[in-house]
């Protein structure tokens, strides 16, 4: 995945507290989900984050691939 090939990307509260990036590409007309951490979210700025730096949610997808779940705190 390449930045290129995005037309956006948002995202999503998931039940454990957890975000879903919904990241939306050209070619797909469902979204790639991939889930992170709120502490993850956070640190990069939030949705403010990643709307300035695409690139973020690239990151996180090539880190946890597409449809992680979050296994939550231990």
């Amino acid at each position: 995945m390449h930045i290129s090939e995005l037309s956006s990307v948002g995202w999503l509260h998931n039940a454990d507290k957890s975000i879903a990036l919904t990241i939306c590409l050209k070619s797909q007309i469902q979204p790639v989900f991939v889930s992170i951490s709120r502490e993850e979210f956070n640190s990069v700025g939030g949705s403010e984050g990643i709307n300035e730096n695409k690139q973020i949610a690239i990151d996180f997808y090539h880190k946890y691939g597409a449809g992680r779940e979050y296994e939550g705190f231990n």
